[in-house]
């Protein structure tokens, strides 16, 4: 099987070209709440404070 490497933004448009790859993560950054009504297919969901409080945790650990 060969990998296609795709830009990490990708428009609706071509997006749909690769929804059925098995290596394709979605990740939905909008509000919960949106997401439980209505996301692409296989999507996961990561608030943007959730996904920045990592970062920060992250940043914090690689410079002690």
């Amino acid at each position: 099987m060969s990998q296609t490497s795709l830009p990490l933004i990708l428009e609706p448009a071509e997006l749909e070209h690769h929804l059925h790859d098995s290596n394709l993560l979605i990740v939905d950054l909008c509000n919960p709440r949106l997401y439980a009504r209505v996301h692409v297919p296989g999507a996961v969901n990561i608030a943007p404070n959730t996904l920045w409080q990592v970062h920060r945790r992250l940043r914090v650990s690689c410079h002690l």
